[in-house]
């Protein structure tokens, strides 16, 4: 079984059990997917096997709210 990748939109000091509760918003099995953000639209660009996708997402960043849009662009493979 290859490996598994679990991508999440939080702030960078989130603690294992924080993720523990969270879902990730992206599951693959490429861990070099290249994300950027700007404002409230996320963009991941990837190739490989997706195997779980929400774009119905939302995190804190400085206290506020953020409902982002998620553009994902993806490559599948053989």
């Amino acid at each position: 079984m290859p490996d598994v990748y679990r991508y999440y939109l939080d702030n960078k000091n989130q603690t294992i059990e924080q993720l523990r509760e969270s879902e990730p918003f992206l599951v693959s099995d490429n861990g070099s997917a290249i994300i950027s953000g700007y404002g409230n639209t996320i963009n991941v660009k990837l190739s490989g096997r997706i195997y779980s996708f929400s774009n119905l997402t939302m995190f804190y960043a400085q206290e506020n709210l953020v409902i982002p849009v998620i553009n994902l662009t993806a490559t599948g493979v053989r």
